[in-house]
């Protein structure tokens, strides 16, 4: 089962590609029919379209909240964590981080009966004061654990 991570959308992100990330955020949202589990949504274009129930002010980044992601993954069964938010280079790489300790803690084998994918056009980078597109910085670093619009809405099951 997949299970969809909002994550990381503060009303203060303005830059043109953020605006734009938020919007492949609500094509996403729109037609989603897995679990969602929002953390740190501030902006209430989002908040409109995710479930009231699946809304936690925790940070799942921090260490403290792993238990939360626990709970979310097991009883929803979920085996394939998706996340749409900000920024791919720092905080969505701690995510990744917290979702790799969780399978531990489950004893899940990474990559084998568990994976997590950021969804690269609903992620931005964030760098010497500038945010470009996760496509773009992909292009010129490497980067792993990234799929596409495209695969979510073809693989959702």
């Amino acid at each position: 089962m997949k299970g969809l991570i909002v994550f990381h959308c503060w009303q203060d992100m303005n830059d043109p590609v953020e605006l734009e990330v938020f919007e492949n955020i609500k094509i996403l949202l729109s037609s989603n029919t897995a679990p969602v589990l929002a953390s740190v949504v501030e902006r209430q274009d989002l908040l409109d379209h995710i479930p009231k129930g699946s809304i936690t002010n925790k940070d799942l980044m921090r260490e403290e909240n792993i238990l939360v992601l626990r709970d979310w993954i097991r009883q929803n069964k979920i085996t394939e964590v998706y996340i749409a938010g900000l920024h791919y280079n720092l905080c969505v790489r701690q995510l990744l981080t917290r979702l790799w300790e969780v399978s531990n803690l489950m004893k899940l084998d990474w990559e084998w009966n568990f994976k997590a994918r950021v969804i690269k056009e609903c992620s931005a980078v964030a760098e010497n004061d500038s945010v470009i597109g996760l496509w773009q910085y992909c292009e010129q670093n490497k980067c792993d654990l990234i799929t596409d619009m495209e695969e979510w809405k073809t693989n959702l099951k």
